[in-house]
């Protein structure tokens, strides 16, 4: 499709019919010449899982408004809860995999790396907890971890 780029705010949706003909259909007002716009992730992972996926898949660092936003435009789907309690941890720089992530509210940093192994060892004990999920363990497993929980990790 002309015009077409990635966007976190996609405008347009295709239907492939079983002859493989294209129909692309508008969710809002287009002007002639207007970029189109589509997605080529979930939208409901965080900056640091689309960003890692679209190089792994398409070949691009996306440098979107929502990927350079700390806060995903408001989503905080990679957002943590800092230890102070009074704070999110966010990361310095979105656009650079290999930023440290800052508290809001005290001077507390931690290293991507340290972020990256976090989510690793969260995303495996949901896994875990997720095959015999009940409230208490859930709850056990957010208070543990001390993270927000609309977290990407939890659909």
């Amino acid at each position: 499709m002309r015009n077409s780029k990635k966007n976190f705010h996609q405008n347009y949706f295709v239907k492939i019919y079983i002859y493989y003909c294209h129909h692309a259909f508008h969710t809002i007002d287009i002007s002639r010449g207007q970029h189109l716009s589509t997605m080529y992730t979930h939208a409901l992972w965080s900056t640091r899982a689309r960003r890692e996926h679209l190089l792994t898949t398409k070949y691009f660092a996306c440098r979107c408004k929502r990927c350079a936003d700390p806060i995903e435009l408001g989503t905080h789907l990679g957002t943590l809860n800092c230890p102070c309690k009074n704070g999110l941890m966010l990361p310095n720089d979105p656009l650079n995999p290999n930023t440290n992530w800052s508290c809001d509210a005290c001077p507390g940093t931690i290293t991507s790396a340290e972020v990256a192994e976090l989510i690793d060892r969260l995303e495996e004990e949901v896994v875990e907890v997720m095959k015999q999920a009940t409230e208490y363990t859930l709850s056990e497993l957010l208070s543990r971890y001390n993270i927000i929980p609309f977290h990407l990790i939890f659909p």
